[in-house]
Protein backbone atom coordinates (compact mmCIF):
# COMPACT_ATOMS: atom_id res chain seq x y z
CA UNK A 1 0.00 0.00 0.00
CA UNK A 2 1.33 3.41 -1.05
CA UNK A 3 1.13 6.28 1.41
CA UNK A 4 1.70 10.02 1.04
CA UNK A 5 4.90 9.80 3.14
CA UNK A 6 6.70 7.69 0.51
CA UNK A 7 9.32 9.73 -1.32
CA UNK A 8 10.77 9.24 -4.76
CA UNK A 9 13.60 10.99 -6.65
CA UNK A 10 12.64 12.55 -9.99
CA UNK A 11 14.90 11.24 -12.77
CA UNK A 12 14.92 14.68 -14.38
CA UNK A 13 15.34 17.31 -11.67
CA UNK A 14 16.93 14.83 -9.15
CA UNK A 15 14.80 16.21 -6.31
CA UNK A 16 13.20 13.88 -3.80
CA UNK A 17 9.44 14.47 -3.77
CA UNK A 18 6.27 12.89 -2.42
CA UNK A 19 4.83 10.09 -4.53
CA UNK A 20 1.64 12.09 -5.15
CA UNK A 21 3.71 14.56 -7.23
CA UNK A 22 4.33 11.83 -9.82
CA UNK A 23 1.76 10.73 -12.41
CA UNK A 24 0.38 7.20 -12.18
CA UNK A 25 2.05 4.45 -14.22
CA UNK A 26 0.81 0.94 -13.45
CA UNK A 27 3.87 -0.67 -15.03
CA UNK A 28 6.40 1.22 -12.88
CA UNK A 29 7.93 -0.05 -9.61
CA UNK A 30 6.01 2.30 -7.30
CA UNK A 31 3.10 2.63 -9.71
CA UNK A 32 4.29 6.13 -10.63
CA UNK A 33 6.21 7.73 -13.54
CA UNK A 34 9.95 8.38 -13.23
CA UNK A 35 9.58 12.15 -13.82
CA UNK A 36 7.62 14.40 -11.48
CA UNK A 37 4.51 16.15 -12.82
CA UNK A 38 6.24 19.53 -13.24
CA UNK A 39 9.21 18.02 -15.16
CA UNK A 40 6.82 16.03 -17.37
CA UNK A 41 4.89 19.19 -18.14
CA UNK A 42 8.10 21.02 -19.09
CA UNK A 43 9.18 18.14 -21.34
CA UNK A 44 5.74 18.02 -22.99
CA UNK A 45 5.89 21.77 -23.68
CA UNK A 46 9.42 21.47 -25.09
CA UNK A 47 8.36 18.62 -27.42
CA UNK A 48 5.29 20.59 -28.46
CA UNK A 49 7.44 23.64 -29.27
CA UNK A 50 9.94 21.48 -31.18
CA UNK A 51 7.19 20.01 -33.37
CA UNK A 52 5.68 23.44 -33.93
CA UNK A 53 9.04 24.78 -35.16
CA UNK A 54 9.57 21.72 -37.38
CA UNK A 55 6.15 22.24 -38.92
CA UNK A 56 6.81 25.96 -39.55
CA UNK A 57 10.18 25.20 -41.16
CA UNK A 58 8.60 22.55 -43.38
CA UNK A 59 5.87 24.99 -44.43
CA UNK A 60 8.47 27.62 -45.31
CA UNK A 61 10.56 25.19 -47.34
CA UNK A 62 7.50 23.67 -49.06
CA UNK A 63 5.26 26.74 -49.35
CA UNK A 64 3.74 25.74 -52.71
CA UNK A 65 2.97 22.19 -51.58
CA UNK A 66 1.49 23.48 -48.31
CA UNK A 67 -0.73 25.98 -50.15
CA UNK A 68 -1.94 23.21 -52.45
CA UNK A 69 -2.60 20.91 -49.47
CA UNK A 70 -4.64 23.64 -47.74
CA UNK A 71 -6.50 24.36 -50.98
CA UNK A 72 -7.42 20.68 -51.48
CA UNK A 73 -8.51 20.36 -47.85
CA UNK A 74 -10.84 23.32 -48.47
CA UNK A 75 -12.23 21.67 -51.62
CA UNK A 76 -12.82 18.44 -49.72
CA UNK A 77 -14.73 20.32 -46.99
CA UNK A 78 -16.92 21.87 -49.71
CA UNK A 79 -17.64 18.41 -51.10
CA UNK A 80 -15.69 18.99 -54.32
CA UNK A 81 -14.28 15.76 -55.65
CA UNK A 82 -11.29 16.67 -57.82
CA UNK A 83 -7.91 14.97 -58.02
CA UNK A 84 -4.67 16.91 -58.26
CA UNK A 85 -4.21 15.63 -61.82
CA UNK A 86 -7.70 16.81 -62.85
CA UNK A 87 -7.00 20.14 -61.16
CA UNK A 88 -3.71 20.64 -63.01
CA UNK A 89 -5.18 19.44 -66.34
CA UNK A 90 -8.06 21.93 -66.03
CA UNK A 91 -5.67 24.72 -65.04
CA UNK A 92 -3.43 24.00 -68.05
CA UNK A 93 -6.43 23.73 -70.40
CA UNK A 94 -7.43 27.26 -69.34
CA UNK A 95 -3.77 28.36 -69.62
CA UNK A 96 -3.91 29.65 -66.04
CA UNK A 97 -6.51 32.30 -66.96
CA UNK A 98 -10.02 33.12 -65.80
CA UNK A 99 -12.64 31.32 -67.91
CA UNK A 100 -14.74 34.52 -68.13
CA UNK A 101 -12.50 37.59 -68.33
CA UNK A 102 -9.24 35.91 -69.32
CA UNK A 103 -7.11 37.50 -66.57
CA UNK A 104 -4.17 35.49 -65.27
CA UNK A 105 -3.29 35.12 -61.60
CA UNK A 106 -0.46 37.63 -62.10
CA UNK A 107 -2.83 40.22 -63.60
CA UNK A 108 -5.41 39.63 -60.88
CA UNK A 109 -2.88 39.50 -58.04
CA UNK A 110 -4.61 36.48 -56.49
CA UNK A 111 -4.94 32.76 -57.11
CA UNK A 112 -7.79 31.67 -59.36
CA UNK A 113 -10.90 30.22 -57.71
CA UNK A 114 -12.13 26.75 -58.56
CA UNK A 115 -15.70 27.43 -59.69
CA UNK A 116 -18.39 24.80 -59.19
CA UNK A 117 -22.14 24.37 -59.46
CA UNK A 118 -23.65 24.70 -56.00
CA UNK A 119 -26.49 22.30 -56.81
CA UNK A 120 -24.55 19.42 -58.40
CA UNK A 121 -21.08 20.23 -56.91
CA UNK A 122 -19.74 19.77 -60.46
CA UNK A 123 -16.45 21.60 -61.07
CA UNK A 124 -16.80 24.06 -63.97
CA UNK A 125 -13.43 25.78 -64.22
CA UNK A 126 -11.21 28.51 -62.83
CA UNK A 127 -12.39 32.08 -62.31
CA UNK A 128 -10.72 35.19 -60.97
CA UNK A 129 -12.07 36.47 -57.66
CA UNK A 130 -14.15 39.25 -59.28
CA UNK A 131 -15.86 36.93 -61.79
CA UNK A 132 -16.44 34.28 -59.12
CA UNK A 133 -18.07 36.83 -56.79
CA UNK A 134 -20.10 38.21 -59.71
CA UNK A 135 -21.51 34.79 -60.55
CA UNK A 136 -22.16 34.17 -56.88
CA UNK A 137 -24.14 37.41 -56.59
CA UNK A 138 -26.35 36.26 -59.47
CA UNK A 139 -26.80 32.94 -57.63
CA UNK A 140 -26.01 30.97 -60.83
CA UNK A 141 -29.37 32.10 -62.26
CA UNK A 142 -29.03 32.07 -66.06
CA UNK A 143 -32.24 34.08 -66.62
CA UNK A 144 -31.02 36.92 -64.41
CA UNK A 145 -27.62 36.84 -66.14
CA UNK A 146 -29.29 37.12 -69.57
CA UNK A 147 -31.34 40.08 -68.32
CA UNK A 148 -28.12 41.64 -67.02
CA UNK A 149 -26.54 41.23 -70.47
CA UNK A 150 -29.60 42.81 -72.13
CA UNK A 151 -29.54 45.65 -69.61
CA UNK A 152 -25.84 46.36 -70.18
CA UNK A 153 -26.22 46.09 -73.98
CA UNK A 154 -29.17 48.52 -73.97
CA UNK A 155 -27.27 51.17 -72.02
CA UNK A 156 -24.07 50.58 -73.95
CA UNK A 157 -25.96 51.39 -77.19
CA UNK A 158 -27.47 54.52 -75.60
CA UNK A 159 -24.05 55.70 -74.46
CA UNK A 160 -22.58 55.05 -77.94
CA UNK A 161 -25.38 57.01 -79.64
CA UNK A 162 -24.73 60.08 -77.43
CA UNK A 163 -21.06 60.22 -78.52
Amino acid sequence: MVTENVLKVCSCCKIEKQLSLFNIDKKAKHGRRCYCKSCEKEKREAVKEYHKLRQLNWRRKNADKHKMDVRFLSYKKQGLNISRKEYLDLYQAQEGKCALCGKSEEENGKALCLDHCHKSILVRGFLCTDCNIGLGKFKDNVDVLFRAVEYLTKYEKLAASKN
